[in-house]
């Protein structure tokens, strides 16, 4: 296995404190900073590969992957926040998993600058999330690119999303900013809200060459403007 597989096994935990739980078996821990920089890959086989640990212990961290990726085998997490709050999650690559980065009711979260791919879900936020901020990122050939359920008041920002079935899916998820984003050559939309999802701003996104380019469906009042839609099916 390349170095920092683990086959089979318990996911890496990073935490504040002296070592930064397990950040010291990939990475570099700077304690003052409270910041995590790998200096290796990482593949993760049958677990997800990076937790932050349960507690106020776990929040407050960055994970920064300095380019280095991790790869799964098609099941679990690459990174799982949890219901942290004030972390980051930013420059790694990410490559199959079930999901390449999940919150589970986490708040007040960054996760930019990521390479994310053949992953079903690119980047999950899940019940309850909020506040968090999605930019930058780069998501190719997930089945979905960002997902959100039941989650508010989050910003997905300048994100590039190529290929899969949906590019951004929002379903049960109000009073969301959607912004500056590319969605190209999704199968099923560009971008889609649905389940109830109310009082979504959907605005400056280029949404090109997907079968359907915005999807809206069981909502309301999501203010969509200055959007470009170019070689759309639908």
């Amino acid at each position: 296995c390349p170095s920092g597989a683990r086959a089979g096994s318990v996911p890496h935990g990073i935490q504040d404190g002296a070592t930064g739980g397990e950040c010291i078996a990939f990475g570099a821990w700077d304690a003052g900073q409270k910041t995590c920089t790998m200096d290796q890959d990482i593949s993760a086989l049958g677990a997800a590969a990076i937790e932050f640990a349960d507690g106020a212990v776990g929040d407050g961290i960055t994970l920064d992957g300095a380019g280095h990726s991790i790869t799964g085998d098609g099941t679990h997490v690459g990174v799982y926040l949890g219901t942290h709050t004030n972390n980051a999650v930013k420059n790694m690559h990410v490559v199959n998993f079930y999901a390449g980065v999940e919150m589970f009711t986490g708040s007040s979260n960054t996760v930019k600058d990521n390479v994310i791919s053949d992953c079903n879900e690119g980047i999950a936020l899940l019940n309850a999330s909020a506040f968090n901020v999605i930019s930058g990122n780069t998501l190719t050939a997930n089945s979905a690119g960002i997902v959100l359920y039941d989650s508010t008041i989050n910003v997905i920002d300048t994100n590039n999303i190529t290929g899969g079935n949906a590019g951004i899916s929002l379903r049960n998820s109000s009073f969301n900013n959607i912004i500056h984003n590319v969605t190209t050559q999704c199968a099923f939309y560009g971008i889609g809200l649905s389940n109830a999802s109310h009082f979504n701003n959907v605005y400056s996104n280029d949404i090109l060459g997907n079968t359907n380019g915005l999807s809206i469906a069981d909502s309301m009042s999501n203010p969509a403007f200055n959007n470009n839609f170019i070689n759309n099916t639908a």
